[in-house]
């Protein structure tokens, strides 16, 4: 089956990155349909991979962020209070633009979280999310989020961030320490937030898994839709409606949509699956991309009123500056 081969490739995750030889004594579409999955799946743990260099600078940076001895930024530490609200998780899929009147609706109702270059669609269309999440370590994100940032918009940074993305939001600031970063595991918290790449999207999920019992996946796309962008309209991509070579057909979200995907949108794919399994909580799909297994489709989700303040103070006392809570 298709999972046992997706976790054959996670446990032998080194010794299958070596060369690969094929021997074919017959066809059919059976072994055709098995190729196309062995060659799916082995492509996907291609992916995420730091080098040297990388793991270097993801290092320097937690030093700087994380502060071992006397920490000045909240951490996050293991989960002692679970919020009872929902939370919203919001890609920059090309569906997002189909959901930003849910999210206007519905904003005082549950905790969004912005990921990554999602942030300009929002604030772009009025919307702003409660806490930004953000993962890579690269030193020119701080430019592009300058460019359609909030002041006020809390930030939740892994601790391999570069400190310029960190100056750049005015309001709170929060770390947590991502899983397969050299860092992490030099200076091993209590809490690791696992399943947290390759995008920022499986961070953002893992986050909310582990704060809420009940989360929402908005324009977390894991895919593209035939006669329309990847990522929504008013992000930072100028895109046409073409699809990516290489891409093969997938099962959709919602009945009806003609859906792709590539090697790096199915890893994580995969890994949102695992982090929906490894936790106890319920997962709502509004996104018209891929199918995620565990997550329940739906066009919308009925929400019913909460104490948003309360429920964002209660999220926060599990950010720690206490050494001994964090490590």
């Amino acid at each position: 089956s298709e999972a046992q081969i997706r976790d054959f490739f996670a446990r032998e995750r080194f010794a299958t990155l070596y060369p690969r030889l094929e021997l074919t004594m017959y066809d059919s579409p059976e072994i055709a349909a098995l190729k196309d999955t062995v060659s799916i799946q082995s492509g996907s743990m291609f992916r995420g991979f730091g080098t040297y260099e990388d793991e270097m600078i993801g290092w320097k940076n937690s030093q700087k962020n994380c502060d071992y001895d006397s920490p000045k930024i909240p951490i996050l530490a293991p989960t002692k209070n679970k919020i009872t609200a929902p939370i919203c998780v919001v890609g920059n899929g090309g569906s997002l633009d189909e959901n930003i009147p849910f999210l206007r609706e519905n904003g005082d109702k549950m905790i969004i979280f912005s990921c990554g270059t999602a942030i300009r669609t929002l604030l772009k269309n009025g919307v702003k999310p409660d806490y930004h999440i953000e993962i890579e370590r690269t030193d020119y994100l701080h430019e592009i989020l300058a460019d359609s940032w909030a002041d006020d918009v809390n930030l939740i940074a892994a601790n391999v961030v570069d400190p310029k993305t960190i100056a750049v939001s005015k309001g709170k600031k929060y770390l947590f320490f991502r899983d397969f970063t050299a860092s992490t595991y030099l200076n091993p918290p209590k809490k690791i937030v696992y399943f947290s790449s390759p995008f920022v999207g499986n961070a953002a999920l893992s986050i909310a898994l582990s704060l809420s019992n009940t989360v929402i996946l908005c324009g977390v796309d894991v895919g593209y839709k035939k006669d329309r962008t990847i990522h929504s309209k008013d992000s930072i991509y100028e895109e046409e409606c073409e699809l990516p070579q290489g891409s093969y057909g997938v099962r959709g979200n919602f009945e009806g949509s003609e859906i792709y995907s590539n090697n790096l949108y199915n890893l994580s794919k995969t890994v949102l699956e695992w982090a929906i399994t490894n936790n106890k909580a319920t997962v709502f799909n509004i996104s018209d991309g891929a199918y995620i297994e565990g997550a329940i489709p739906t066009k919308t989700v009925n929400l019913a009123a909460i104490d948003k303040q309360r429920a964002m103070q209660t999220l926060e006392s599990n950010f720690s500056t206490d050494k001994n809570e964090i490590f």
